[in-house]
């Protein structure tokens, strides 16, 4: 139960990567979507990171 809450955030995280890079590849006119891409495993790396971290600290 302790870690239910989680998922909400990983969506929520990579929700606000896709957006934001959504909108810097429109801002910089980009035909293919570098930032949206860059974001969004920036954001699933982190997200994984800490939860390995977090799981790792109740060990």
């Amino acid at each position: 139960m302790r870690f239910s809450g989680f998922g909400f955030q990983i969506v929520a995280v990579l929700c606000l990567a896709a957006w934001g890079g959504l909108k810097l590849d429109e801002y910089f006119g980009l035909s293919v979507p570098v930032f949206l891409i860059v974001l969004l495993l920036s954001a699933l790396g982190g997200s994984m990171y800490l939860f390995i971290r977090q799981v790792s600290k109740d060990n």
